[in-house]
């Protein structure tokens, strides 16, 4: 079992670190679905591809897969009445980025608005950029 923190400095350094667990920024991902509409892809369902690390109650470090985050928006470059799209393939990498803000009310109407729900850095509103790669996967 894990010892008690010490000090009120250890107290809320723990807290900290607790909750800086929950506020994701950028990670690499594969596709594991692509949803379509029409011929258009909707979104795609993504495996990130770093494991979560934490200590367990014995003080032993445990790495765990991060589940699937599901319908997550593709990114593609686009500028004015442009945009350059791409088949995207289950198995492709890239990269997710996670917004400060639910983008939930945002997908759904655009414009600025209020997004409903104060949550923060959320795998719900993970963004998916294609093309990451690691360095030992070759463009062949």
């Amino acid at each position: 079992m894990a010892e008690r923190p010490n000090s009120w400095a250890e107290v809320i350094r723990a807290a900290i670190d607790a909750r800086l667990g929950e506020v994701h920024t950028a990670i690499p991902g594969k596709v594991v679905r692509v949803n379509m509409s029409g011929a258009n892809i909707r979104s795609v369902d993504v495996q990130p591809l770093i494991q979560r690390a934490h200590i367990d109650e014995d003080e032993k470090r445990v790495a765990e897969t991060m589940p699937v985050i599901p319908s997550v928006p593709v990114a593609f470059p686009s500028a004015g009445d442009y945009r350059i799209t791409f088949p995207i393939a289950v198995g492709a990498t890239g990269v997710i980025i996670f917004s400060e803000a639910s983008l939930d009310v945002w997908l759904a109407k655009g414009g600025t608005v209020d997004p409903g729900d104060d949550r923060r850095c959320s795998l719900a509103d993970g963004i998916f950029l294609p093309g990451l790669r690691s360095l030992a996967e070759s463009l062949g």
